[in-house]
């Protein structure tokens, strides 16, 4: 078993990988975040994957070709006949720094002690 990087269709991450984990029993990870962002209407909060259009799952190589063809996957990264894989350690880093399966809030309030870069006015 070992964490590859698939490919899912557009703004679909979050729903391929639950349909992967539900329907073939994957351990998956789609990050996402929460933020605020400027709208026409005023500023609104917004969720998104963190990695647009990625997301991980802990697969065996046999199983590869099941979970490419999985609904809402557009297939697994890979260069030629090479699938890449990710080390477990890099997996588990991204879980602590955004949370396992929950949704990670980016705060839009400045505190004190925060570093910011003025680029205007």
């Amino acid at each position: 078993m070992a964490w590859f990087c698939l490919v899912s269709q557009r703004k679909h991450e979050y729903i391929a990988a639950a349909q992967l984990a539900e329907q073939q029993g994957v351990t998956v990870f789609a990050p996402r975040i929460r933020f605020r962002r400027p709208t026409r209407l005023g500023p609104r909060w917004i969720t998104e994957a963190l990695f647009p259009t990625y997301f991980f799952a802990k697969i065996s190589p046999s199983a590869i070709r099941r979970a490419q063809h999985a609904p809402q996957v557009r297939g697994i990264v890979h260069f030629g006949n090479s699938w890449p894989t990710i080390p477990d350690q890099t997996i588990e880093a991204l879980e602590k720094t955004v949370g396992g399966g929950e949704i990670h809030v980016i705060s839009p309030e400045v505190s004190v002690g925060d570093e910011v870069r003025i680029i205007a006015g």
